[in-house]
């Protein structure tokens, strides 16, 4: 295990990203351990793995909650749909406007 002051680490922090996917890195500030830098890949497997993929399944049940509204809402009323080319001219004639705009 590599050790690495703190403020070795503030310095030297794309080392330290490096360093620390090949092997833990013990972080000491005033030569006490304050911290361990660990890759992802080390957590693999263990009780730590869930802390950092949590964010995932939340974005995920997002994703799913904004697909199924817009699903519920072509089937309630088919008429608030628009095809892509209206969607495509009516973001072309937006942007056109934009530029306009700024060559005055």
């Amino acid at each position: 295990m590599q050790v690495i002051s703190a403020k070795d680490a503030k310095l030297r922090f794309g080392e330290l990203l490096d360093t620390m996917q090949r092997e833990p890195v013990l972080v000491t500030k005033n030569n006490r351990p304050v911290g361990v830098f660990v890759s992802l890949k080390d957590v693999q497997g263990t009780h730590l793995e869930q802390l950092f993929y949590t964010g995932e399944d939340d974005y995920a049940d997002w994703e799913k909650a904004k697909i199924l509204q817009a699903i519920a809402t072509i089937e309630k009323d088919a008429t608030q749909v628009k095809s892509m080319q209206t969607v495509h001219l009516t973001a072309l004639e937006k942007a056109r406007e934009l530029v306009a705009s700024r060559q005055k």
